[in-house]
């Protein structure tokens, strides 16, 4: 009796090199392959809105990287006491309405500036 599946593994046709930029978009599972690229020493930059899982979501935030989107006050909401965007992560959350700004800008002038780089998107 066989207790195993024999499937042969191809190379694949995508080819992931240090010198390159790696964006990753998704769910938490993404968060995991992008620990594992960094710890590998690659290039890589992982959901800079957050952990996404809908396909909307992920087409909007890719618009907004290409856009050159910079995030203001008007796009934020006040929840009880701290200040949240819908297009982000609760990671991205904060009581200071600057300070949620701060890290929603930086991560998204981040992958502005290393999209133009970038030869691998996984989403």
């Amino acid at each position: 009796m066989n207790f195993f599946l024999n499937t042969p593994i191809t190379k694949s046709a995508v080819n992931i090199s240090h010198q390159e930029h790696v964006l990753l978009f998704g769910s938490c599972f993404t968060e995991n392959i992008g620990e594992k690229l960094a710890s590998y020493k690659f290039n890589a930059t992982t959901n800079p809105f957050g952990i996404i899982y809908n396909p909307i979501s992920l087409a909007n935030t890719l618009n907004k990287i290409i856009d050159g989107y910079t995030y203001t006050e008007n796009d934020l909401t006040q929840h009880q006491t701290k200040y949240v965007s819908f297009d982000h992560h609760g990671s991205f959350s904060s009581f200071e309405k600057l300070e949620c700004l701060d890290k929603i800008n930086k991560e998204l002038k981040l992958a502005q500036q290393q999209l133009p780089n970038t030869k691998t998107i996984i989403i």
